[in-house]
C-alpha cells in the first residue's frame, strides 16, 4: 500500500492503550509522545504515525514535518485527528497527499466544508461518495490529493488488501 515500503515505522501515541503492545509485537517502534530523538537516529525512509497527539503537538512542529522534513528527509507522516479544521493542523492538512474520513455524526459539517473546498461545484457528488463509503461497517473514504493522481481516482473506498476497491465518479 505504501511505496516505497518504509525502512522504519514509528507509532507515536498520546495515551497508552491495548493496541500498543500489539503494534510492538509487529516490530514497530512505539513512542509515548513525540519522537524527536528517535527521528535523529533513523536511517533510510521512515513512516511516522502520530495518534492522538493533536493537542500536544505544536503548529510549528507539524508544519515542519509536513513541509520540509517530509520532502527532504524520506519521512512519511500519518496524523490521526478528530478535528480536520483544528488550527494547528492547517498546513499539515494542506500538504497531505491523502485524507481518510471515517463516519462521525458530530463532524458532518466539517466533512461538508472540506468537500466544498476540495470539490467546488461537486459537493453533492462528494457527500454521496462519503455517505456510501462510511455507511459500511468500519467504512472510510480515501481522498487522494496526490498531484500525480488522475481526477477520476480522487475518491475511493475499500482500499485495504482483500477488499474490492470502489472508485466514486461524478455522474
Amino acid at each position: 500500500m505504501i511505496e516505497p515500503v518504509p525502512d522504519n515505522i514509528i507509532y507515536c501515541y498520546g495515551i497508552f492503550s491495548d493496541i500498543v503492545p500489539l503494534i510492538e509485537s509487529m516490530g514497530i517502534l512505539t513512542v509515548a509522545g513525540l519522537p524527536d530523538e528517535h527521528l535523529k537516529t533513523m536511517t533510510g525512509t521512515t513512516l511516522l504515525v502520530l495518534d492522538d497527539l493533536m493537542n500536544s503537538t505544536s503548529k510549528e512542529y507539524l508544519d515542519s514535518l509536513f513541509t520540509m522534513r517530509s520532502h527532504h528527509e524520506g519521512l512519511g507522516c500519518i496524523l490521526i485527528v478528530q478535528n480536520i479544521f483544528a488550527p494547528n493542523i492547517k498546513v499539515a492538512r494542506g500538504n497531505a497527499h491523502y485524507l481518510v474520513l471515517m463516519n462521525g455524526v458530530a463532524y458532518r459539517l466539517q466533512v461538508r466544508i472540506l468537500g466544498s473546498q476540495l470539490f467546488p461545484g461537486k459537493i453533492k457528488f462528494f457527500q454521496d461518495a462519503y455517505q456510501k463509503a462510511v455507511n459500511e461497517d468500519g467504512g472510510s473514504l480515501l481522498i487522494d490529493l496526490h498531484p500525480k493522481t488522475p481526477d477520476q481516482l480522487r475518491l475511493r473506498a475499500n482500499i485495504f488488501p482483500g477488499q474490492e476497491n470502489i472508485v466514486y465518479l461524478p455522474k
